[in-house]
This record gives structure tokens, C-alpha cells and sequence, in this order.
């Protein structure tokens, strides 16, 4: 099951309606929210999401969630064309071995991308704007 439609479910049953109910709401199939909810369907276009978060009068909070859960639930990944080699080969690695890695290894590696992309960050020289520099920077 999806983040997408983890979340779907929850936030239907939270709102006790059935199936039916949420999709003559949002002006669709049954059968389509039955494939979101399932994972049949990958995550919805972000105006199908607005119109849930709107139809069901979320929170902010639970609007967001939702959002961050629909872009998380996304199948396909577009490799850029003047990636280096090394990302076509760890893209292609973990699209063999994908189906067979562990719940653990799987956290290990969300783990390692999430502390890489700390670690660029914060070599990154931070901008200061004219009135940060030090004084004698500052002066003319």
C-alpha cells in the first residue's frame, strides 16, 4: 500500500463515508477511489488532491500531509541526462534488487540519501546579505 493510499483510507474512515460517498463528492467512479485506496492506481494529480483537501474541508496540517503522502507514492523516477554514470548504475541496482530488500535495508538506505543530502547542505557557504557582512566589509 501506498503513502498515498494509506492516508486516502484513513482520512475516509476518519470521515465516515463510504467509498461511494467520498467519490459522488469529488465527481468520480467508486471503483477509481477503491484503486486509489488499494494502490492500483498510483497518486492522483495534484488538482484531484486540492479537491479532496477542499471536499473534505481538511486542516491544514492533514492537507499537507496528504500532499507530502501523494508526492511520496510517485512509481516513476526520470533519471536527468547529464547525470554521472554512477546514478544510472545505483538506480539500476536498486531496480533489480528492489523487490527483495528488507523493511530494514530499505530504512538503512532512506537513512543514507536523507544524511547525504544534510551533509550538501551544509557545505553550502551561507549568503549574506549586505547588512549581515562585518562592519569593516560593510563600510566603503
Amino acid at each position: 500500500m501506498s503513502p498515498f493510499s494509506s492516508v486516502l483510507l484513513a482520512l475516509r474512515k476518519r470521515h465516515d463515508l463510504r467509498q461511494s460517498e467520498l467519490a459522488a463528492m469529488l465527481g468520480c467512479d467508486q471503483s477509481y477511489i477503491s484503486a486509489l485506496e488499494v494502490g492500483l492506481k498510483g497518486p492522483p494529480a495534484e488538482q484531484f488532491v486540492q479537491s479532496l483537501i477542499d471536499t473534505l474541508q481538511l486542516e491544514s496540517n492533514e492537507g499537507q500531509e496528504l500532499l507530502r503522502a501523494s508526492q511520496a507514492s510517485g512509481r516513476k523516477l526520470t533519471i536527468e541526462v547529464d547525470a554521472p554514470q554512477d546514478v544510472y548504475v545505483l538506480m539500476n541496482e536498486l531496480r533489480q534488487n528492489l523487490p527483495r530488500l528488507r523493511p530494514a535495508t530499505v530504512q538503512i538506505l532512506i537513512g543514507v540519501v536523507r544524511l547525504a543530502h544534510e551533509a550538501a547542505h551544509a557545505c553550502e557557504p551561507a549568503r549574506r546579505s549586505a547588512r549581515q557582512l562585518p562592519q569593516e566589509a560593510a563600510m566603503p
